[in-house]
């Protein structure tokens, strides 16, 4: 008789698919450039769709990128000190016949996440997706250029309950030109020891901050007015029944309404919104605000009691002005995403 029982209970490829797990506990150890190279570099050894290439990855390891990136990443409940951003180039996509409508180009983003998701366990990583993400404030936050939209998270890091071996550089990984570090603009080669420098530093935070006192305002007198400018054209707000409104007029709609809803008219702020400000590049800042507010009625009419919410805006620069690409509104929870931490390069 065969022992096909003990042979596949033996085999380490499914015994790496059966032992896998999304792993969130992970240590502040950096994940070694070489581990992540093996690790993308699997990717392209995933099933696609024609064998054609129209997926894009971007390696972030800058710890105030991943903050930055995590803020605006509800699904992101680990704290990696690594992500691979999963993109799809969809100007690559269209050449091919592909349309959003079609179901290939998501299946190989799975198909390559899985994948990855394996070597990554393979080489003693802690890894797991995230697919709750803002993706404007993401493609902003990575300078992506338009026709490449971000579709999933893959967070690395070495699990808290042991240390990863790490593995040699595999010398024939030709992948240096599809895969970017921190930002799609970014050159080949080791990531950036240095945070951005903001050019003429105090006048541009000066101009953000005027854009949130702008907006301050408008909660304040409960004036969708105020917005006009805020926004930019492609713009999207969250809110935090996790509904989306895509682009300026859809947002000014919802505030319009929202301002002129009894129910939210009932209640009243209360204190000061706490606000902080983080820079990414010279031309993208995420601004995070704590607000709570008193008295706001539910749907019935009773009284809400006090709600606590964060808001993640994503603010970026066009023509010298800033503009908010990404707004997203949550409840406030004990979790370090939305609570503050030093700036770190």
């Amino acid at each position: 008789m065969n022992d096909t029982g003990g042979r596949i209970r033996g085999h380490p490829v499914l015994q790496a698919i059966r032992t896998r797990r999304v792993v969130r506990s992970l240590t502040t150890d950096p994940v070694e450039r070489a581990d992540l190279e093996a690790v993308i570099d699997s990717a392209r050894y995933a099933p696609r769709a024609g064998n054609r290439h129209i997926h894009r990855y971007v390696v972030v390891n800058r710890p105030a990128l991943l903050h930055a990136l995590r803020m605006v990443s509800p699904g992101m409940l680990q704290a990696p000190t690594a992500a691979i951003v999963v993109c799809v180039d969809w100007a690559r996509a269209e050449s091919y016949g592909f349309t959003p409508a079609d179901a290939g180009p998501y299946v190989d983003v799975g198909t390559a996440t899985a994948t990855m998701l394996l070597a990554a366990h393979a080489l003693g990583l802690g890894s797991g997706p995230v697919t709750s993400f803002s993706r404007t404030a993401a493609a902003t936050l990575l300078g992506l250029p338009e026709t490449v939209r971000p579709e999933l998270i893959v967070c690395l890091g070495n699990p808290a309950a042991g240390r990863t071996p790490s593995l040699r550089r595999r010398p024939e990984n030709t992948w240096a030109d599809v895969v970017s570090w921190n930002r799609a603009t970014s050159s080949p080669g080791p990531p950036d020891a240095q945070g951005p420098t903001a050019r003429n530093h105090e006048t541009e935070e000066r101009r953000v901050w005027s854009r949130i006192r702008e907006i301050d305002a408008g909660y304040e007198d409960n004036s969708a007015a105020a917005f006009l400018d805020v926004y930019a054209d492609d713009a999207e707000l969250t809110n935090v029944f996790g509904e989306t409104f895509q682009g300026r007029d859809a947002i000014l709609g919802r505030l319009r309404a929202l301002f002129t809803d009894p129910r939210f008219l009932a209640g009243r702020w209360a204190g000061s919104p706490r606000t902080h400000l983080r820079w990414v590049t010279d031309d993208v800042v995420v601004v995070k605000t704590y607000r709570e507010r008193e008295g706001q009625q539910t749907a019935d009419g009773s009284v809400l009691p006090r709600r606590r919410t964060h808001s993640i805006k994503v603010f970026h620069r066009e023509d010298e002005a800033w503009r908010v690409v990404s707004d997203f509104y949550m409840d406030a929870r004990d979790e370090s995403a939305v609570g503050p931490e030093p700036e770190t390069s």
